[in-house]
C-alpha cells in the first residue's frame, strides 16, 4: 500500500471490514438489515468508513470520493427512517445501494494504484467498465433481493 498514509490505512483497513461484514450479512441474510449482529457491525463500519473519507485530501481538495461519502451518509440515514418506518423493502434497497458505495471506490483506488508498473487512470475504459460492471451486479442483486422478498412474504 505505498502512497497510503496511516489514517488512509485506517480507512482502508475499516472499509474492508465493512465489505466482508456487508457479505456475510447478504450471505446469511439475504439482506443488509440492521437488526442483525452482522448488519450493525456493517452499518457502524461504514459509518465510520464514511466520515473518515470526508478527511482524506489525497488528491488535492474536496472530490468524488467526498460526495459519495456524503451520499452514503444520507442513504444510511433514509435506510435506518425507512426501516423505523416499516419500510423494509425501501430500507433493503438502501442498505444495498452503500455496499455499492463501498465497491466504487476500493475498485477504482485498486484499478489506478495496482499494478505498480503500470495503473490505469479514473478515466481508463477498464475503470469505467469496472464501474458499469458494479452497477449491473448492484441491480441484479437488489431485484434477486426484491424476488426473495416477495416470495417469502407469499409463504408465510
Amino acid at each position: 500500500m505505498s502512497g497510503i498514509t496511516l489514517f488512509g490505512t485506517f480507512h482502508t483497513v475499516i472499509g474492508l471490514g465493512a465489505v466482508i461484514a456487508g457479505a456475510r450479512a447478504l450471505l446469511r441474510d439475504g439482506a443488509i438489515r440492521t437488526t442483525s449482529s452482522m448488519g450493525k457491525v456493517y452499518a457502524g463500519l461504514t459509518l465510520v468508513t464514511s466520515v473518515s473519507a470526508l478527511a482524506i485530501f489525497h488528491h488535492g481538495g474536496f472530490g468524488v470520493a467526498h460526495v459519495l461519502a456524503l451520499i452514503t451518509l444520507a442513504t444510511m440515514a433514509l435506510a435506518a427512517l425507512a426501516q423505523r418506518f416499516g419500510k423494509t423493502t425501501a430500507a433493503m434497497l438502501a442498505w444495498s445501494a452503500t455496499y455499492l458505495f463501498h465497491w466504487v471506490p476500493a475498485v477504482t483506488e485498486t484499478l489506478t494504484r495496482v499494478p505498480a508498473f503500470g495503473p490505469l487512470t479514473v478515466e481508463s475504459p477498464a475503470v469505467k467498465n469496472a464501474h458499469a460492471t458494479l452497477l449491473v451486479l448492484f441491480l441484479a442483486g437488489a431485484t434477486w433481493q426484491f424476488l426473495r422478498r416477495g416470495r417469502l412474504a407469499a409463504a408465510r
